[in-house]
């Protein structure tokens, strides 16, 4: 009777020539074990659920009140890289107007977490008002603070970092499982994260330093 061994790895796991296609930057899909995206709609679900922010503010000793109202934030995704921007309404008196608030994203990888961060960087939008003509800048507002924690994924990974085959002399072979990223690339819309899949058999003797390292 034939064993067959199943190992489950996260997101997606590419097996001969999948239905899409990857960058040409991002080389052949056959050099990749595992192939996951990161869609720009996916992280902007996120930020619409956090809706609109407000707050007030004060300039001229306090005798000239402001307030602002940011609404419909968005992470864009390009081949360049990725932005972010919200519209920002400013009140001061009987003057209101509109205003983008713009910042930058930072995509990083953590391999001993094998974690994929992103991270919204300073966005800001000026407060300013009118003054005889004359447009006077009262303030920037830095709005990223409130778009943390950062958003985390992680990248491929098996379901299991062991595989144990039992053999026919009674004994087990033990096989380590792990995923390494290879490369991430930002295109348009998404985000591509390629790794390859490592398989490493462990000695009985680094079993039992293990488990004593372990219990330690």
């Amino acid at each position: 009777m034939k064993r067959i061994w199943i190992l489950t790895v996260g997101w997606c796991l590419v097996i001969g020539y999948p239905s899409f296609a990857l960058p040409e930057t991002m080389g052949s899909v056959a050099q990749y074990d595992a192939v996951m995206t990161i869609h720009e709609s996916t992280l902007n679900k996120f930020l619409s659920a956090i809706g609109s922010i407000s707050s007030t503010g004060n300039f001229n000793n306090g005798a000239t009140p402001y307030s602002w109202v940011v609404t419909n934030p968005k992470i864009t995704i390009s081949e360049v890289g990725a932005t972010f921007t919200a519209d920002a309404l400013v009140k001061s008196g009987p003057i209101s107007y509109k205003t983008i608030a713009k910042g930058n994203v930072d995509i990083g990888y953590e391999p001993t977490r094998n974690m994929i961060n992103i991270k919204i960087k300073k966005a800001s939008f000026e407060v300013a008002m009118d003054l005889l003509g004359n447009k006077i800048h009262i303030t920037d507002v830095d709005i990223s603070s409130y778009y943390k924690p950062q958003f985390e994924f992680s990248g491929p990974q098996p379901m299991q970092s062991q595989v144990i085959i039992p053999l026919p002399d009674k004994t087990k072979k033990t096989v380590e499982v792990r995923s390494v990223v290879k490369k991430i690339l930002v295109d348009e819309g998404k985000i591509w994260v390629g790794s390859s899949i490592e398989f490493r058999t462990v000695s009985p003797s680094a079993l039992a330093t293990h488990s004593a390292d372990t219990r330690l």
